[in-house]
């Protein structure tokens, strides 16, 4: 559900050969640093070289980044600016898809998106992507700060590419608003029948779930298991292999949790420890919710 800006990532030629450098050689690569003082945007490169040879990428280090090009963004053109938030901004999604808890890089995020939104940053041609209006309004939401998500998706509704006479997009992003202060009737009626954007058609059946989950609704039995066939039967042919099975996951779990009895602990630690071996489903943070919820 994070954006990922990966054509920041790609190189130039479509036919430039694969090569592997070996992780001793990375460790080892240093640039002098005469060399760096002369030039903001060689250390703000090699910042993010830095960044990019760990694993996860260090908040500290993020905010090294954002502390830097901020200092230094009178001597940056504009075109590597551009870059260099972009980058900045990828490095928390890296960080946020393999620790959906870490708050501090999700506020880093949000600031980071307001910040780039004032500037016109997150813009192509004066118009956002449903992605990013998607991307930016979830994080907003995930770290709690529901005011001014609320206000964001109100202001952008109108610069939308691709939205359609029914605003399905803003609709979407409205109905995940309504779902994060607990208003998951209202939640319900914002959701799109359906949506010509494959990741909004798989996050709407995943909040109606959630949504009739949070009811105690008599009609999540049958949406469960329509979202069931959707995924083995239609998603093959329009979803990626590892967005299918991060869906399948989420509804093999939900089934669980549903057929679960409360305060069944041992099955309760059952499910517990399968949901938190993984950390990659969507909608993590809200099945292990559910989860630890059965023991009680």
């Amino acid at each position: 559900n994070l954006e990922l800006d990966t054509h920041k990532l790609r190189t130039d030629s479509l036919f430039l050969p694969y090569v592997k450098i070996p992780q001793h050689a990375l460790n080892s690569f240093t640039i002098e640093e005469e060399s760096l003082q002369e030039s903001p945007i060689l250390e703000a490169n090699y910042l993010i070289f830095k960044l990019l040879k760990n694993i996860l990428p260090e908040p500290s280090g993020i905010r090294e980044l954002l502390d830097f090009i901020k200092k230094f963004e009178p001597q940056i053109d504009q075109e590597s600016l551009q870059e260099f938030y972009a980058y900045a901004r990828n490095l928390c999604v890296i960080q946020l898809n393999n620790d959906i808890e870490n708050k501090e890089v999700g506020d880093i995020l949000n600031a980071l998106y307001k910040d780039n939104l004032e500037r016109g940053l997150l813009h192509y041609n004066g118009r956002l992507h449903p992605s990013r209006y998607w991307a930016v309004s979830s994080n907003a939401i995930r770290v709690k700060d529901f005011k001014w998500a609320k206000s964001f998706i109100e202001q952008y509704k109108e610069q939308l590419i691709g939205e359609n006479e029914t605003r399905d997009i803003y609709r979407m992003n409205m109905a995940n608003y309504f779902f994060g202060i607990g208003e998951y009737s209202k939640c319900l009626d914002y959701i799109p029948a359906t949506s010509p954007f494959l990741d909004y058609q798989a996050i709407g059946k995943r909040l109606e779930l959630m949504a009739l989950y949070e009811l105690k609704s008599e009609l999540l039995p049958y949406k469960l298991d329509a979202f069931k066939v959707f995924l083995s039967r239609t998603s093959p042919k329009i979803l990626a292999e590892n967005i299918r099975q991060l869906n399948t996951d989420f509804v093999n779990f939900l089934f669980q949790i549903v057929s679960s009895i409360p305060g069944d602990l041992k099955r309760a630690d059952t499910v517990i420890r399968r949901i938190n071996e993984k950390k990659r489903v969507v909608e993590w943070h809200w099945l292990m919710d559910k989860a630890v919820e059965l023991k009680r």
